[in-house]
């Protein structure tokens, strides 16, 4: 029998080796359907990440999570235990989701403060709410249009501290002027001093830090994130713990590198960690465009 087949093809050897080669193509024909559908749908998925940055001027890729860490406790300290508590569980975000972090920010905030001018400048005072804030990398983001960059410590119990050009003319200060800080609830006990040495603005528009623009910063001292950290964290002082109001975490989501593969992996994680937001939606808030589309 073998023979036999042999023979038949020695004698037909041209018309086998047209079925060989036609099997050889149809086999890489059918095996190449997967790659190429999925090469399609690859650059479908960038092309409709994209469109959503052009159609709402926001950039895709965003994962911004809030927290408002309004706590009322015989323990001044409550906040700051919340605060460390949501950080160790939201700082691994990102690398849940396994897609590549462009550039991240974290803003620390002590809000409802008063600036009194500590020499008296006017015959009735204004009054000035601010809050301080911390963010981490500031100084490489930011650009300084008048005056200097704050100090990274504090001298004879000041923080120097930089505003925008708004905040500047909303509250009336004057640059290199030091102002004491005071609660608003209790306006006869003085946290610190603050001395304003700088105004900054953007540095570059297109750089992904500046998550929401500059109206973020309104009212808002900026001073270095570490310092705040000590100040207001780390080594608070009684009551200092409690004026940690919120915290913002940022992050920019290479979505150019999200693989069509994997994104039923990434949305089922994803559901997960929104799962776990929503458990504290008084507390937490979390925005994630790309996720929609």
């Amino acid at each position: 029998m073998l023979i036999i087949l042999v023979r038949k093809i020695l004698n037909n050897k041209w018309m086998v080796l047209s079925l060989l080669i036609g099997s050889i193509l149809t086999v890489a024909m059918v095996s190449s359907v997967p790659i190429y559908t999925n090469g399609v749908l690859q650059r479908m998925l960038i092309r409709d990440l994209e469109r959503y940055q052009e159609n709402y001027g926001g950039f895709t890729g965003r994962f911004s999570i809030r927290s408002k860490l309004h706590y009322y406790s015989n323990d001044k300290n409550e906040r700051i235990k919340a605060y460390k508590w949501f950080d160790d569980r939201i700082t691994v975000f990102p690398d849940e989701l396994d897609v590549p972090v462009i550039v991240q920010n974290k803003s620390l905030i002590a809000d409802n403060l008063l600036a009194i001018p500590e020499i008296q400048r006017e015959e009735k005072p204004k009054t000035r709410f601010f809050k301080f804030k911390g963010v981490t990398d500031f100084e490489k983001h930011a650009e300084i249009i008048h005056g200097r960059m704050y100090s990274t410590e504090i001298d004879d119990d000041t923080v120097e501290a930089v505003i925008t050009d708004k905040t500047f003319d909303a509250l009336d200060l004057r640059l290199d002027e030091v102002y004491f800080v005071q609660d608003f609830l209790k306006e006869d006990q003085v946290l610190c001093k603050v001395k304003i040495v700088g105004i900054f603005t953007i540095k570059d528009p297109s750089d992904l830090y500046w998550f929401d623009g500059l109206w973020d910063y309104d009212e808002s001292f900026v001073i270095d994130h570490s310092l705040f950290n000590d100040f207001f964290i780390e080594n608070s002082k009684e009551d200092e713990g409690a004026y940690l109001t919120e915290v913002h975490w940022n992050y920019a989501l290479d979505y150019h590198k999200i693989k069509i593969e994997h994104i039923d992996r990434m949305l089922s994680i994803y559901e997960d960690q929104t799962r776990w937001v929503k458990k504290y939606t008084a507390i937490l808030d979390s925005k994630l465009p790309l996720i929609p589309i």
